[in-house]
């Protein structure tokens, strides 16, 4: 009796997760972000975002190199 309230529960669950929200209106968003774009003489490309929404730093390294 157990198995089959649970299997009916779980099957519930995932019939409704997977059910598509017609009701809702997906509007397209333009994302801006203003930022400064600088290269330096040795060709490395310096961006800069300042975001003083939050009280947090972060820094991010990427590097885009050759084989």
């Amino acid at each position: 009796m157990i198995k089959r309230i649970l299997l009916s529960c779980t099957a519930t669950i995932l019939i409704s997760c997977n059910t598509p929200n017609t009701t809702q209106k997906q509007e397209k968003i333009d994302l801006k972000i203003d930022y400064e774009k600088i290269t330096l003489d040795n060709g490395l490309d310096v961006i800069f975002h300042v975001d003083k929404s939050d009280p947090v730093v972060a820094v991010e390294l990427m590097v885009h190199v050759g084989s």
